[in-house]
C-alpha cells in the first residue's frame, strides 16, 4: 500500500486572528483509509498570501482508495466558544445544512483548500 499526501489549508480571509488550536477533522482513519468515524489532526497557523492568518495540515491516505469520496472540516478555539466548527459553507443540496469539505482521492489531488 502506498500513500498520497494531501495538503489541506484553511484560509481565514480575515486580519485579526478569529481562532486558534485549529484541527483538521476528517473521515479517514490512521492509515490513511476511508472511516466513517473521523480522525483529526493539528494544523499549523501560517500567515497567507493576504497578509491574513491561514492554517494548514497534512495527511497521507491510502493511494488504493483513488476514487473515494473523503470529506473534512476544521475545529478550532474561538475566544468564547472553543471547540467551534469553523466552516461555514453548506454542501450543494438545498436539502442537506452540513457544512463539510469533500473531495474525490486522485493521484493528482494534492490540496484542499477552503476560504
Amino acid at each position: 500500500m502506498g500513500t498520497l499526501r494531501i495538503e489541506f489549508t484553511l484560509y481565514t480571509g480575515q486580519r485579526p486572528r478569529l481562532f486558534e488550536n485549529a484541527r483538521l477533522v476528517g473521515s479517514w482513519d490512521g492509515s490513511g483509509s476511508y472511516s466513517s468515524t473521523w480522525s483529526s489532526v493539528a494544523m499549523q497557523e501560517i500567515v497567507a498570501e493576504d497578509g491574513c492568518p491561514a492554517f494548514r495540515a497534512s495527511v497521507d491516505l491510502n493511494d488504493e482508495q483513488v476514487g473515494w469520496a473523503f470529506r473534512w472540516g476544521v475545529l478550532a478555539d474561538a475566544p468564547s466558544a472553543p471547540h467551534t466548527w469553523v466552516i461555514a459553507t453548506e454542501v450543494a443540496d438545498a436539502r442537506d445544512t452540513s457544512r463539510h469539505r469533500e473531495f474525490v482521492l486522485s493521484g493528482d489531488a494534492i490540496e484542499q483548500r477552503t476560504f
